[in-house]
């Protein structure tokens, strides 16, 4: 798998441009964004916008899983992908935006012009 930080935040506007007024509903027992979780059937399911995006670049939501409660620097220097702090904080930033109850088209904010 060779994501790049471009490919993460393409893949993150994307995401968000999709489904603009959507807003991440906490999971019970927790006070941050899932990456993953389990659907009412008991599925594991892409779970905040971050955890969405890199599913759909190809990482696998089992390994998603194994990085609840990291935050996205260290999250995506563990799946291999390089990535400077300046570029991560955007990310950071989206994700801190979208806990706080932010839709998910406002949150982007953060990345926009920087996604060339």
């Amino acid at each position: 798998m060779n994501i790049t930080v471009t490919d993460v935040i393409n893949a993150v506007l994307a995401v968000a441009d999709e489904g603009p007024d959507h807003v991440y509903e906490q999971q019970a027992g927790t006070d941050m964004c899932r990456y993953t979780h389990e659907s009412l059937s008991g599925t594991l399911i892409p779970g905040c916008l971050i955890g969405t995006a890199l599913h759909r670049l190809g990482v696998p939501l089992e390994r998603l899983e194994r990085y609840e409660g990291e935050q996205v620097l260290p999250l995506l220097r563990a799946l291999g992908i390089p990535v400077s702090y300046a570029a991560a904080d955007p990310l950071r930033e989206v994700q801190e935006a979208q806990d706080d109850g932010t839709p998910w088209g406002e949150a982007i904010r953060f990345l926009r012009g920087l996604d060339s």
